[in-house]
């Protein structure tokens, strides 16, 4: 998560003196609240960590809520009809929360030394935060249509404001490395981070933060990323750069609604849209064939195998109703994959369930093995492309935003756009962690934003190609380095995901809901 984003958490809290001792409490969690102007309620709690939850009724505007944090955890405080009311970083200690019912945007929470420190960080960063050039840049940073000018002003002022902000953080950690505001900076800071840096952050900690649970997961997948990350040169060893151009002649503008592409073996192109069609597109953006998938509930991804059978993939989901602000709410979460297999006329081949998953955001067959990457837990399953039978998993995977996807290259290796650690990786079958290169950056070699990439493929001279969002980037990592596509537009708003497939011959096409499919030439090899 973006620095930038981690400070938008704390929106809602007050700044005030941090001069105040926080009450120790050996007996647990203690958050005494008054609320003014709210004669009843019930003031929830959980702690992500347990998936503990913790609730108070509030009575005449007064409420006490108790819970176990023998770890800090930076929470949100709901009330059952008002919604979210603020955030505290829970340890077990006494707190008090003052508040008003009609400006919860102001509730002030103290005690705890976590907590504090929170605050007193807050305070180190309010200039920042109350610039006006600072929050004008904000405000239209998040516009669709601003300029290229306001656009290029824009990402310098942020880029200063995150430097200034970052030196700040940086400068906390330093001078106090026993805080547990401390640990969540250095979590902040190592998100996309390379081996070398997230091990300079974890030294600038007191050792006796080393086994708090975000900071041990830190140093664990150190240890496995110091076997794993190369640098780009390695990871692509001699591929030169492939140009490329988008073909302005390809008739796919049309073809909305995309949500995954394949390829047959012919190189036409296969197109799952959200409603569940299953459209066979030519070389020339021609639609030569559609027939409508039997969905039940969401259609997910698809992946072609090389007798051109089509696996379509079924999320199957389930109603659930939440009360919120007064209001029952529905929501629909994934509780199950199921895989219908087609030929290409759209005659049901083969059926079943894949156990252990519950999304499908991407999918790929290879010598008998369906290949799906489940989103929600975070994993890739390897199953049985005749039974459904899962035969392994490769978990820790780094989801964000609901994007999880992957590739197969010529090597029968699975190249993942592990978006949420800001790496491209790749495993073998048996799940065995092989390469990973990138970090979090601006730098062309680095990925940017809050999550990327978000789609992944190699090319056959071993070159890879990775789709970024907020804004559009296509990239070619060569041993050149990396090189953008040109001449791609926006193809997605805020942070969604973005189909890419690679043909027989090397050249590219992405999908837009709402702008078609796009086709980008292979020129020559430089």
């Amino acid at each position: 998560m973006r620095t930038q984003q981690l400070l938008l958490l704390f929106v809602t809290l007050v700044l005030f003196s941090c001069t105040q001792n926080p009450k120790k409490n050996v007996g647990g969690f203690v958050l005494n609240g008054t609320i003014e102007g709210m004669k009843s309620g019930l003031i929830k709690i959980q702690d992500k960590k347990t998936k503990k939850d913790y609730s108070a009724k509030v009575v005449d505007g007064k409420f006490t809520l108790k819970g176990d944090f023998p770890e800090p955890n930076l929470i949100s405080l709901f009330d059952e009809d008002k919604g979210y009311i603020g955030q505290v970083f829970a340890e077990n200690a006494t707190f008090t929360l003052t508040a008003n019912v009609n400006d919860l945007r102001n509730t002030k929470i103290i005690g705890g030394s976590a907590h504090m420190d929170m605050l007193k960080f807050r305070e180190l960063t309010r200039s920042i935060k109350e610039d006006s050039v600072y929050k004008k840049a904000q405000s239209d940073n998040y516009k669709p249509n601003i300029s290229k000018e306001r656009r290029a002003e824009v990402d310098k002022i942020m880029e200063a404001a995150d430097k200034r902000r970052k030196a700040i953080e940086l400068e906390f950690i330093k001078n106090n490395p026993k805080s547990y505001f401390s640990a969540l900076l250095v979590v902040a800071h190592a998100s996309g981070a390379s081996v070398e840096l997230k091990e300079k952050l974890i030294a600038m900690l007191n050792p006796s933060l080393y086994n708090e649970t975000s900071i041990k997961e830190i140093r664990d997948k150190l240890a496995q990323e110091k076997n794993t990350e190369v640098s780009l040169e390695d990871f692509v060893g001699s591929a030169s750069n492939v140009a490329y151009k988008v073909d302005n002649q390809f008739k796919g503008k049309e073809l909305r609604d995309v949500v995954y592409l394949g390829v047959f073996p012919n190189n036409n192109i296969c197109a799952l849209t959200k409603d569940g069609r299953v459209q066979t597109i030519s070389p020339t953006g021609v639609k030569v064939s559609e027939f409508k998938a039997e969905i039940k509930g969401g259609a997910a991804s698809l992946a072609v195998d090389q007798n051109s059978n089509i696996y379509v993939m079924d999320v199957l989901v389930e109603i659930v109703k939440k009360k919120y602000r007064g209001r029952v709410m529905e929501q629909l979460n994934p509780v199950g994959v199921e895989c219908t297999v087609y030929n290409v006329k759209g005659d049901k081949q083969n059926h079943y369930a894949c156990a252990d998953i519950i999304t499908a955001s991407g999918a790929k067959v290879m010598d008998g093995k369906l290949l799906l990457s489940d989103n929600r837990k975070g994993m890739i399953g390897i199953f049985d492309a005749k039974s459904g039978k899962l035969l392994s998993k490769i978990n820790d995977m780094r989801p964000c935003c609901g994007i999880l996807d992957f590739a197969v290259n010529d090597n029968k290796q699975l190249v993942v756009a592990n978006l949420g650690a800001f790496r491209v990786q790749t495993f073998d079958l048996t799940g065995k962690s092989l390469m990973s290169f990138g970090k979090r950056g601006r730098e062309l070699t680095s990925f940017h934003g809050c999550c990327n990439p978000v789609s992944v493929t190699s090319l056959k001279n071993g070159a890879v190609v990775t789709v970024e969002k907020e804004p559009t980037q296509v990239k070619i990592f060569s041993k050149e380095g990396a090189k953008l596509i040109a001449g791609i537009e926006e193809l997605v708003k805020g942070c969604a995901y973005i189909p890419m497939i690679v043909d027989g011959k090397d050249n590219l096409y992405l999908a837009s809901k709402e702008k078609g499919l796009v086709k980008c030439v292979s020129v020559k090899s430089l």
